[in-house]
């Protein structure tokens, strides 16, 4: 999925896309898929078709996975909503300005932005989990600001900012990295 899909899939056509492909049995999909295709983008459909698989597969990580905006890698490595609760309260208890760097689709920024924080950064590499992440703020009802950068998080400035937040990446694209070789580096 890129940004101009996502965009389409948020309008009220798209949803409607989803929703239909949503209420049909996994068994069925594909033939829908083939009779969509005939009337729609063919790469929007997929996208659509992708969406809904990838919130099916988030349902045991999140309470919410069916309005969630997800891509497979950002799935697979986001932190799943009850540890992200967790660690939003101790973080909110004390914190005004939070800045989640390495957001990805938005696991803790999530958490961070439904606990009652006035404001969260969420910072990334990926122009679409930066998106994404502020959409799934706004699913889980954020309570303040959410501010997207796509930026390297070494580069974000943290003026204002009560807390950091960071979980880097610690796959990449030949799998899980050794210790000490997160994406950006511990340093």
């Amino acid at each position: 999925m890129d940004i101009e899909q996502l965009d389409a899939l948020t309008t009220s056509h798209g949803q409607a896309l989803l929703n239909a492909i949503a209420a049909c049995p996994s068994t069925d999909r594909l033939k829908l898929h083939e009779q969509y295709r005939a009337s729609h983008d063919p790469a929007l459909v997929a996208a659509a078709c992708l969406q809904i698989e990838l919130r099916e597969k988030a349902q045991h990580k999140f309470t919410r996975s069916e309005r969630m905006w997800l891509t497979r890698s950002g799935l697979e490595q986001a932190s799943g909503e009850a540890v992200a609760v967790h660690r939003a309260a101790r973080v909110a208890a004390s914190a005004n300005r939070v800045a989640d760097l390495c957001c990805g689709i938005g696991g803790d920024s999530l958490a961070l932005a439904a606990a009652g924080i006035d404001s969260l950064l969420v910072a990334d590499r990926d122009p679409l989990h930066v998106k994404m992440a502020r959409l799934n703020c706004a699913v889980y009802q954020a309570a303040g600001e959410v501010e997207g950068r796509v930026t390297e998080v070494e580069d974000v400035d943290l003026a204002g900012v009560d807390t950091v937040f960071v979980d880097p990446a610690r796959r990449g694209a030949h799998g899980r990295l050794t210790a000490g070789l997160s994406s950006p580096s511990l340093e």
